[in-house]
């Protein structure tokens, strides 16, 4: 009997120790009589005098914060009517200014009859914890509202990109047609006059058979050309698609190229229905006049095809040359992919350069087709 006895207490402090190292406290709550039994460490966590405490369940619920302290008895009423085991947070107040958390587990131990029923529980002081989380949260929460007010700044630097890109863009299509319209209405018209005074005068020379009337035939001769390529470059300045749309703005274009540099260009338009919307017409054909340039003066081409055609409700357009093809180390600084870029977004398309063909360039653009 003495053995048992010394095996029982040894055992008490065996539990008391680990529970000390594991910074735990145990109760017990007796619903007969609402008794609370706590352990040494309970009273250590909660600062109070274990010989003033009451042990009464009132006197432990007065202890917790008055903010807490309904959904602590709601839970223990919850828990002795549903028989269930429950697990809550609560805080204590310490001379009316510290609060700590306190973490507080139970579960039905022993029930002798409805009213008389044991709940065994643990309680330990997770303040540290619980401080050390809500800081990492306090932090986590500014830094995401800092990186909420760069992404915001980001955005909006975006739209005001995006507005004065739009804005450029609309300024260089209208220099672009002042430009034409002057081409076409000052130099073009002067040339006109020059060329028929000159025509005018190699009529009479013809008449008197003077010897210099072969080189006026190669004056008239120059200011022909000159007069054609101001025309040309006027035409692809001053775009006016009008009722023609955009396939015979292209059709011209070719014929433009072939003229001023020399590249003959294939037109595939693959599409029973022509584009006639002014904004969607004016940047594929920018795209276009772009990279047929880009063909020229990067690649040396002296070929290339346009193919435009449907594939899964998008229009696909094609731009490819038989050219030296796309450079390694393409000038970063350069505006013409930047804008090809651009001109695509605008119509909702995207832009993309296929630099695997083995000879040339190939220049993709998709876009809703419409």
């Amino acid at each position: 009997m003495k053995n048992q006895e010394i095996i029982k207490k040894e055992n008490q402090k065996s539990f008391k120790l680990a529970l000390e190292a594991a910074n735990i406290g145990v109760w017990e709550l007796n619903t007969s009589t609402w008794s609370l039994i706590l352990s040494d460490n309970t009273f250590k966590f909660l600062g109070i005098n274990k010989h003033s405490f009451k042990g009464d369940f009132q006197s432990f619920l007065n202890l917790i914060h008055p903010e807490d302290r309904e959904e602590v008895k709601d839970t223990i009423d919850s828990t002795i009517l549903n028989r269930r085991p429950f697990d809550t947070e609560f805080r204590v107040m310490y001379k009316k200014k510290l609060a700590r958390w306190f973490r507080i587990r139970g579960d039905i131990g022993l029930v002798e009859s409805e009213k008389d029923i044991r709940i065994l529980g643990s309680i330990h002081d997770k303040t540290e914890r619980k401080l050390a989380y809500d800081n990492l949260e306090e932090r986590v929460q500014e830094r995401t509202a800092e990186l909420e007010e760069i992404n915001w700044k980001l955005r909006e630097e975006i739209k005001e990109n995006r507005k004065m890109k739009k804005i450029i863009m609309d300024i260089s299509e209208k220099e672009r047609r002042k430009i034409g319209h002057d081409l076409h209405d000052g130099l073009s018209q002067q040339l006109g006059g020059i060329l028929f005074m000159v025509q005018t005068l190699g009529e009479r020379l013809d008449k008197k058979e003077t010897k210099e009337i072969d080189d006026l035939d190669k004056i008239k001769k120059y200011l022909n050309n000159t007069l054609k390529y101001v025309r040309n470059l006027s035409k692809g300045l001053n775009l006016s698609f009008g009722e023609t749309g955009l396939k015979f703005a292209l059709q011209e274009l070719t014929e433009q190229m072939q003229e001023l540099y020399g590249l003959k260009v294939e037109l595939n338009y693959n599409s029973r229905k022509d584009i006639k919307d002014e904004k969607i017409s004016t940047n594929i054909f920018r795209i276009i006049q772009e990279a047929l340039n880009n063909a020229v003066k990067h690649g040396n081409a002296k070929k290339a095809t346009i193919d435009i055609r449907i594939e899964n409700n998008l229009m696909v357009l094609r731009i490819t040359d038989l050219g030296k093809g796309f450079p390694p180390n393409p000038n970063k600084r350069g505006m013409g992919l930047k804008i090809m870029g651009y001109r695509a977004s605008q119509i909702d398309g995207s832009f993309r350069i296929n630099k695997d063909n083995k000879e040339g360039t190939e220049v993709i653009c998709e876009f809703p087709y419409r």
